[in-house]
Formats: structure tokens, C-alpha cells, sequence
């Protein structure tokens, strides 16, 4: 169980998170909701152990999540936009093994699969810069597929130029994840495209948590009629939905 518990954050004197709390089960697939500066992205980094909590804590099974806990923190991966720079795609994909200190018989030939089911057969070996951005998250993905951590984060996945196949196998892995018991949290400013996956919605507005809803059960709210109009145009989707 992932357990974030009040988590605040602030940068330059301005209140980024404020005391956010919530659980993510094992075998369970979380969607965080929110407009751009919502605070998704640094939510996402604190839960990874990457960045620290100004207040509270991360808790893995009970054990604190921080940037100095190296062995808790591999338990986790971020899967987010990479970046286009003069590294090898097959090369980064070594440095995240290498990292995550994953070493085992037949990883060449599963990484080969992977590139054959995501159609990146033709740039094996070519830089990242070479690259387009779906071809690069896609990279991404065979890391994380490879290393295959307990916590998958994966920042605004469907906003990072996939095509149809790489959605389809993205979906299909978040699915077989939560099957073994493992636990995914995805961003996203898209609802509809969202929530058909998700067991438990979050959203997060100016900071704060203002919807925690897990089959069917609403635990934190917010009065629709009062939102504001970006809000208000997320919850309703949300609403209407369930």
C-alpha cells in the first residue's frame, strides 16, 4: 500500500501541495485529475522519493519514501516526457536497467520484444534527438516494462504523442500490472480518456485535494456549484461518468 499522508510543498514562499492525503491499494489503478499547476507533477515526484516534502510523508508497506532511502525509492518509477539529447535510445534503456540494478537472464531478447510489439524496430540504435516525442515515451515505456517496479508514476501518459498501438499496449501493461498486484498512479487533464481505467479518481485543484472517490464511495468533495470553471468542467465529467 502507498500511503501519502499529509503532504504539503512549498517553493519560493508559494504553496504548491497542501496537505494532501490518500491510499493506493495494491492491484489498484489510480487517475490524478487536474488542470496545468495543480500540482500533479510535483505530487508525482514527492510520491517517487525524487523530491522531498516540505510537510508529511510517504509511506511503501509502511517504510518512509525519501531521496535518501536509494533502495525503498526503486521501487518506484516515474515514466514521463524524455528528453531529446545525443543519447542512444537502446542506451538509455541500459543506463535504467543499470540503475535499477536489474540483471537477468534474457533481457536482451525481452527488450528486442518490446521493440518489435511497439513498432520501434527501425530506430534501434538511433539517438534520442532523432527520435519523434511518441517514439521516445515509448522508449520509456520498454524501461519500465523491463525494470517493472512495484509503483508505476506515469506523468500525463497519454498527452506524449502515442499512437494507437502504443495505447493499446500501454493500457493493456497497466492492466496486467494491477493483475500481479502492483500499484499505478497516472496524471492526466483528460477525464473521459482517463477514468475507463481507473478504480480510484483524485483530482487536485490550486494544490489541494478536493475529490477522492474509490468504487462508487466519494471520501473528500467539493460543492460542484461552487467551482470555478476549469473545476467545475473536470468534476462534471467526473459525475457524469460514474
Amino acid at each position: 500500500m502507498l500511503e501519502i499522508k499529509n503532504v504539503s510543498r512549498v517553493f519560493d514562499r508559494e504553496i504548491v501541495l497542501n496537505d494532501v492525503s490518500f491510499m493506493l491499494a495494491d492491484g489498484s489503478v489510480t487517475t490524478l485529475l487536474g488542470a496545468n499547476g495543480a500540482g500533479k507533477s510535483t505530487l508525482i515526484k514527492i510520491a517517487a522519493g525524487m523530491i522531498h516534502a516540505t510537510v508529511g510523508k510517504v509511506l511503501l508497506d509502511g517504510f518512509s519514501v525519501k531521496p535518501s532511502r536509494v533502495k525503498t525509492r526503486k521501487q518506484f518509477m516515474v515514466l514521463d516526457e524524455l528528453k531529446s539529447n545525443d543519447v542512444c535510445c537502446n542506451e538509455y534503456i541500459l543506463r535504467v536497467l543499470v540503475d535499477y540494478e536489474v540483471n537477468r537472464d534474457g533481457l536482451a531478447d525481452e527488450a528486442a520484444k518490446w521493440f518489435e510489439r511497439l513498432n520501434l524496430l527501425g530506430v534501434y540504435g538511433k539517438q534520442m534527438r532523432a527520435l519523434s516525442k511518441g517514439q521516445r515515451f515509448k522508449i520509456g515505456m520498454i524501461a519500465l516494462f523491463l525494470v517493472n517496479p512495484s509503483v508505476w508514476l506515469l506523468d500525463e501518459p497519454y498527452s506524449h504523442g502515442l499512437d494507437a498501438n502504443g495505447l493499446e499496449v500501454l493500457n493493456e501493461q497497466i492492466q496486467v500490472h494491477r493483475e500481479r498486484g502492483g500499484i499505478v498512479l497516472f496524471s492526466s487533464q483528460w477525464p473521459q480518456q482517463a477514468l475507463t481505467l481507473a478504480d480510484q479518481v483524485l483530482i487536485l485543484h490550486l494544490g489541494s485535494l478536493v475529490w477522492n472517490q474509490a468504487k462508487g464511495v466519494q471520501q473528500v468533495g467539493v460543492n460542484l456549484d461552487a467551482a470555478d470553471r476549469g473545476l467545475r468542467a473536470v468534476l462534471q465529467q467526473v459525475v457524469n461518468h460514474e
